[in-house]
């Protein structure tokens, strides 16, 4: 699997289920605790989501949206 088709797979398991972490990532997408990271930093640093310790969740939370 391509890098931009493993983020466009993150996005979605984002979209379905709120967050995700490093090691969701590893383990379904046979990658290294490494290149998970990189892909939650390539995908922070364009703003589609938010890095937390050991994963990140979506960029907008349905508490983000209350005013």
């Amino acid at each position: 699997m391509y890098i931009e088709e493993r983020h466009r797979a993150i996005l979605e398991w984002l979209s379905q289920h709120g967050s995700i972490s490093n090691t969701d990532i590893q383990k379904n997408f046979d990658v290294s605790y490494d290149s998970a990271k990189r892909d939650l930093r390539i995908l922070e640093e364009k703003g589609l989501l938010k890095r937390t310790h050991g994963g990140a969740f979506a960029k907008l939370q349905p508490e983000d949206l209350k005013q």
